[in-house]
């Protein structure tokens, strides 16, 4: 009996010290709020040294998530509350108002500030949709070429009532990607979108040409949307890709439509870059990794 007693008091400090260094973590942990930006302390303790680390890394990720979704909401909050101000004014006027002249180019004026708060919801929607799969990145093989003819085909639908002719060139073989395909469609729109309102869209001699074309690599494939409008200056063009940024001589926009773009390209571990077009204007251009065991599949279009 003496021995046991020995043994299960041996175990029972056994126990306790090979515990401790757990113990001293949780006192570290609970007075501490999930808000809190400061880290936990470094240790000497060998054991909980890693756990350390991960759990500041961890956090430290969360407190940017935290920061960057904090920023979009004052961002969108901003943005939604400024339009249904105007359209709140236009109302108000109407309303007052007696002349049936002024009343109607009031009422036109609420249509076109409704038309510019619709679009800023849905691309607000959008941005949220891309920052959330992006997390997950629930990625699956995309043919490209299948997706950017499904794209431009709903592009050319979109605008035939406007003076915008659409090109595609495609790449000269067959290019897979890992991808999730509801964010990409969604950034390549609003890109399409972008070159659309900011092209040239007059008399036939300067109508709009937006070109759309896909190069490929070894490694990746680039997936470029040009148009013939103005473009952006050089200087102007990191900060055009912020969001809310408006920049150029067109500023109906909201000044998402890049920001977007540029999410979904980092979302799926390639990048994007404004440049000048072949056309004149403003050349978009998402760079992407591809699936390179498909390097020698045919390609038949």
């Amino acid at each position: 009996m003496t021995v046991m007693a020995i043994a299960l008091l041996v175990m029972w400090v056994a126990i306790n010290r090979a515990l401790s260094p757990l113990s001293w973590l949780s006192s570290q942990l609970i007075p501490q709020s999930p808000m809190d930006n400061g880290q936990l302390p470094e240790t000497q303790i060998l054991e909980v040294a890693p756990l350390t680390h991960a759990i500041n890394n961890y956090r430290q990720q969360w407190l940017d998530a935290l920061a960057a979704m904090r920023d979009f909401i004052a961002d969108a909050s901003h943005q939604i509350r400024t339009a249904q101000a105007t359209t709140k004014a236009q109302l108000e006027i109407a309303l007052s108002s007696k002349n049936a002249l002024v009343d109607r180019d009031i009422v036109e004026a609420i249509y076109q500030d409704h038309t510019k708060l619709t679009r800023l919801t849905n691309q607000l929607l959008v941005h949220a949709t891309i920052v959330h799969r992006g997390d997950h990145q629930t990625f699956t093989p995309i043919n490209m070429h299948d997706f950017l003819q499904e794209v431009i085909t709903y592009a050319v639908r979109d605008y035939a009532h406007t003076n915008i002719e659409f090109e595609y060139v495609p790449a000269s073989e067959n290019i897979i990607i890992l991808g999730d395909e509801i964010v990409l469609k969604e950034a390549l729109r609003n890109v399409i979108d972008n070159a659309v309102a900011h092209g040239k869209t007059g008399n036939t001699a300067t109508h709009g040409i937006i070109r759309i074309r896909l190069e490929a690599s070894n490694q990746d494939c680039r997936m470029y949307v040009e148009d013939n409008g103005q473009g952006i200056p050089e200087d102007q063009r990191a900060q055009a890709l912020e969001r809310f940024v408006k920049v150029g001589t067109n500023t109906q926009g909201s000044g998402l439509g890049l920001a977007i773009a540029q999410s979904a390209a980092l979302s799926h571990h390639g990048d994007l870059i404004l440049s000048e077009s072949e056309l004149g204007g403003l050349a978009v251009s998402f760079s992407l990794p591809r699936l390179t065991e498909t390097l020698n599949a045919p390609f038949n279009y």
